[in-house]
């Protein structure tokens, strides 16, 4: 029978639950990890680390639901938000509760200007005009891009990208944020400025969960989890 990993130390009164959980994409003869047992909780920051190819965006994509949904292959166990599987639910219901942050934003960028695409969530939402433009406003004024609010979403640098599309996740208001290598390719002064936007959302009570490898997240995180030590065939 294949080992399992838990966590130690996680009390049960969890916001996510991952139970037995493994992925095999096709045409791969193994699946990629040790079924995995996690319990994770709000106002916790969790970084995942490990070598390319051990899994890390694909474990983020099975949290939010892209997997299997969008990304097939054969998936074994479950993932649950609140007690409840979120293989029960679209995408269209996972995306105000759990969302993620691609490492290419360009993939989420929908809108040609940058005060449109932080409203695109809420209005999808169906949420009031005042409501979208009190969310709008307030995230220019935290994220400091209130200079950009006109500008053409295809001008920005790839750090202004970033920091727009986190902006417009949080303008649904999610309890779950995934974080895909926010800091690769990043200035210093952004991976800062994130690091404090990361420390404001935990007090906030988010469960923030990142694929990265940067020391100032590491130190922050309340747990860290290494996929290298949980491949088939390695020893835990």
């Amino acid at each position: 029978m294949a080992e399992e990993y838990h966590i130690p130390g996680v009390k049960i009164d969890q916001m996510l639950e991952v139970r037995n959980l493994s992925f095999r994409y096709p045409n791969n003869d193994n699946f990629i990890w040790l079924p995995l047992n996690l319990l994770l909780r709000a106002g916790e920051v969790v970084v995942i680390q490990g070598s390319n190819g051990s899994g890390k965006t694909t474990l983020l994509h099975c949290l939010c639901g892209i997997i299997p949904q969008i990304i097939t292959g054969e998936m074994k166990g479950e993932v649950l938000y609140l007690g409840e599987s979120i293989s029960a639910l679209s995408l269209k219901e996972i995306a105000p509760k759990i969302n993620i942050l691609f490492q290419e934003p360009e993939k989420q960028i929908f809108m040609p200007v940058v005060e449109d695409e932080i409203a695109f969530g809420p209005e999808n939402l169906a949420l009031e005009r005042e409501e979208i433009l009190q969310r709008v406003n307030d995230l220019l004024k935290r994220f400091r891009i209130g200079h950009l609010r006109k500008s053409s979403t295809t001008n920005l640098s790839f750090g202004q990208k970033k920091l727009v599309v986190l902006a417009s996740i949080l303008a649904i208001a999610p309890e779950v944020i995934l974080i895909d290598e926010f800091t690769a390719g990043m200035e210093d002064a952004v991976i800062d400025l994130f690091i404090e936007h990361l420390k404001e959302l935990k007090k906030e009570g988010k469960l923030i969960i990142l694929a990265d490898h940067h020391s100032g997240l590491t130190e922050l995180a309340d747990q860290q989890i290494n996929l290298d030590e949980l491949r088939y065939g390695n020893t835990i």
